[in-house]
């Protein structure tokens, strides 16, 4: 994977976790001040419905004289606000009033939260009617301080349900456009941030292919991360030029002062072998063919280093080579060395040798 896609990559994963944090802690949010409005018109309806026993205590004498419908607070009436439902309990948990919506219906109360809601709190309760969940708010009824029964105010939750599954897809749907958009403005903007980058390496490389080391990058003059590298790269540029320099400097100094004996050494080799200073045996003649063979090899590594210093890849190229002569050609360098140790040295190449 390329740096380009790694970054790319990298920005869209922080991007969605950062998106998924916003989403779920706005649909937390949402959620709780959706529940709190439920919570604070169901404590509005407790209310109003313990004001009632409180003006008239007779009704707890006779309970079903209570028109719970009318206790609700004018604003409740509104056809936008969800409809309440309220029960009456004894301590038993025995229904003795019901608002008129729930019909022959009961609002489902555990004994457990009735034992806790006569103990003096006020308990919230989700249970399941039929297909939608109620949120109730239980509050203790009490007379001269003496808890008598409970009253339970519930809620349909549909709305609140359906109103957060739709806040949900809404998340799911923008959060997924807005990761697409990330990742293509992150891979926009990578594209742009390696750009330069790309046109350094680019010019580096050819560089190297030209082998002109007296080119340079074009340096960028601001003082971020992409200047710091192209004034490092032409300063390991300069100091290559110099090193390279110094090379070749090196070599054409080896070749000449290897070639300056080499000129004499020829000429001495080419009288002996003439005869000017006198007849040879057919052992120095042998001697004499060897040390001719010898300079020759030595003027042709002269020659390869004269070469080495204007070497250039592109001047490379493959040459056969002649195995049995190379093989001869040492044998004869080492047969009098061989000779005077008392070993003889016997070489076979094949004729078909590649």
């Amino acid at each position: 994977m390329t740096l380009r896609a790694r970054l790319t990559a990298y920005y869209t994963l922080f991007f969605a976790v950062a998106l998924l944090i916003l989403g779920v802690g706005l649909y937390l949010l949402v959620r709780q001040l959706l529940l709190q409005s439920v919570v604070e018109e169901l404590e509005v309806g407790s209310a109003l419905v313990l004001q009632a026993y409180a003006a008239d205590s007779d009704i707890v004498r006779d309970p079903t004289g209570l028109d719970i419908v009318r206790l609700r607070p004018p604003d409740l009436h509104d056809v936008e606000s969800p409809e309440l439902y309220v029960q009456i309990v004894d301590r038993d948990g025995v229904p003795i009033a019901r608002s008129s919506n729930l019909q022959a219906d009961a609002l489902p109360l555990a004994p457990v939260d009735r034992q806790r809601a006569l103990a003096g709190r006020q308990v919230r309760v989700v249970a399941w009617v039929g297909s939608a969940r109620v949120l109730s708010l239980l509050t203790p009824l009490t007379i001269d301080g003496v808890p008598v029964g409970v009253i339970q105010v519930a809620q349909s939750l549909r709305q609140v349900d359906r109103a957060l599954t739709v806040l949900l897809w809404v998340l799911i749907g923008g959060g997924f456009i807005t990761l697409l958009a990330a990742a293509r403005g992150g891979l926009w903007l990578t594209r742009a941030a390696l750009e330069p980058i790309d046109r350094v390496s680019a010019t580096a490389a050819g560089i190297l292919r030209a082998a002109d080391l007296h080119r340079r990058v074009p340096e960028v003059t601001a003082e971020d991360e992409l200047g710091r590298l192209t004034r490092t790269i032409n300063e390991l540029l300069a100091r290559l030029e110099q090193v390279f320099a110094s090379q070749q400097q090196f070599i054409a100094d080896v070749a000449h002062e290897l070639r300056t004996p080499l000129t004499p050494i020829h000429g001495y080799i080419e009288m002996l072998e003439s005869g000017a200073l006198g007849a040879l045996t057919e052992d120095q003649r042998q001697a004499l063919h060897i040390m001719r063979a010898q300079a020759q090899r030595l003027r042709f590594m002269v020659d390869r280093l004269l070469m080495l210093q204007t070497f250039h890849p592109d001047l490379l190229r493959c040459m056969s080579l002649d195995v049995a002569m190379w093989i001869d050609h040492l044998l004869q360098a080492w047969r009098p060395r061989l000779a005077a140790a008392g070993i003889a040295l016997h070489v076979s190449v094949a004729d078909d040798l590649p």
